[in-house]
């Protein structure tokens, strides 16, 4: 009994190790696009960080904004035309 298992092992090691040249062409294109797909993943995880970032100093800029024309900084612009345009542009942030 033990040699009839024994011998089953063997047959299939021996039938996995003699692979047919379509099957290591499957199997390197198949590490190929892994490889590619790893490669696309570390950008995405690039770009997901520098949008974090992006999306920090624009909440910054927004804030800083709001309180340049809340606190009454406003009374320092050369024309109303510039006092309209931030407070549009107030109004666009938000």
């Amino acid at each position: 009994m033990e040699y009839l298992l024994f011998r089953n092992s063997l047959e299939r090691t021996a039938h996995c190790q003699t692979s047919t040249p379509d099957a290591v062409a499957r199997w390197e294109e198949s590490k190929k696009w892994q490889k590619m797909v790893d490669r696309l993943k570390s950008r995405i995880a690039d770009k997901d960080q520098e949008l974090e970032k992006l999306h920090k100093t624009l909440e910054m800029t927004k804030n800083v904004l709001e309180r340049y024309v809340t606190e009454g900084f406003g009374i320092f612009f050369n024309s109303p035309d510039q006092a309209a345009c931030t407070c549009l542009m107030l109004n666009w942030i938000r």
